[in-house]
């Protein structure tokens, strides 16, 4: 187990050079600003606003789960040509640490895209027909049913 958290500890060391949490920040943010903007002056129902941006959600999650996982793969050959990977003693242990951590920042994304979007609209907008919880909640749905993508994009990458 502690090699495990030695692993996570080395993948967040070598985040700080490649531009993965800038995506992973950056594309949820600018999603809500187009759709809230958007939004603001269409004259559909609140239910439909909400709707057509999880769905939105839901269909874009696939793209950037193969955009994150190729930009954590090329991590690996620029920070030693997969010698982490592939000299561990214990082969699975790197690649596990790899995944949690993209499956990590993956679901702190999902809840900024889909919480964020609830905060703004409640709270700024003041149309949303449900609470907080909901998006809350879709995001935890989204995150859950995305995880074999990350597995199978991860291992494909």
């Amino acid at each position: 187990m502690i090699s495990f958290f030695r692993n996570l500890k080395s993948d967040v060391l070598k985040l700080r050079r490649q531009p993965l949490l800038l995506v992973q920040l950056l594309v949820p943010l600018l999603g809500i600003a187009i759709f809230l903007a958007y939004y603001s002056f269409t004259p559909y129902s609140p239910i439909s606003k909400v709707d057509g941006y999880l769905q939105v959600l839901a269909v874009a999650l696939p793209t950037m789960i193969g955009i994150v996982c190729s930009i954590a793969v090329e991590q690996e050959s620029v920070a030693g040509n997969f010698q982490h990977l592939l000299t561990s003693p214990v082969k699975l242990l790197p690649f596990l640490s790899k995944l949690s951590l993209l499956l990590c920042l993956g679901f702190g994304s999902v809840l900024l895209a889909s919480g964020g979007f609830g905060a703004c609209y409640i709270y700024l907008m003041k149309e949303s027909p449900y609470g907080l919880m909901f998006y809350v909640l879709a995001a935890c749905i989204l995150c859950m049913s995305s995880v074999f993508l990350y597995l199978l994009h991860f291992s494909l990458a």
